[in-house]
């Protein structure tokens, strides 16, 4: 799991990337000029202690509301799990970001923690940022 230990800033963003065992997913999260906020830290952790139903959660979400052509038989790779990146973001709001083979952009699901639904989340919006 991530260790709030050795967080490195992100230049100009007021976030942290987290490190991870897996050079290939990005944990950032939101904090101060000083430190991550321990409570998004603790988010991350919860999101990536069930990433694999979480990232199934992502793929049923896009594929029911993006178009056909850009998801339906894409290949899924979860790259980023992020909790309080921007400031909009609430308090109880994780997203996964996933990009596919299909195109050449970065797909955000917003998950938030809902303790009585079946598995404890649930998916409720989506963005995607051309790349």
């Amino acid at each position: 799991m991530t260790s709030p230990s050795d967080p490195r800033p992100i230049a100009g963003e007021g976030a942290w990337a987290l490190p991870f065992p897996d050079p290939d997913l990005d944990v950032i999260v939101g904090g101060d000029g000083a430190r991550p906020d321990p409570a998004r830290v603790a988010l991350a952790e919860w999101a990536l202690e069930r990433m694999d139903a979480l990232a199934a959660r992502a793929r049923e979400y896009l594929e029911a509301f993006a178009h056909p052509a850009r998801v339906d038989g894409a290949t899924w790779t979860t790259t980023g799990v992020e909790s309080g990146r921007f400031g909009g973001d609430r308090a109880d709001e994780v997203h996964l970001v996933l990009v596919t083979d299909r195109d050449e952009g970065e797909w955000r699901v917003r998950f938030r923690q809902a303790p009585l639904s079946a598995g404890g989340f649930h998916a409720y919006g989506f963005s995607y940022i051309p790349i």
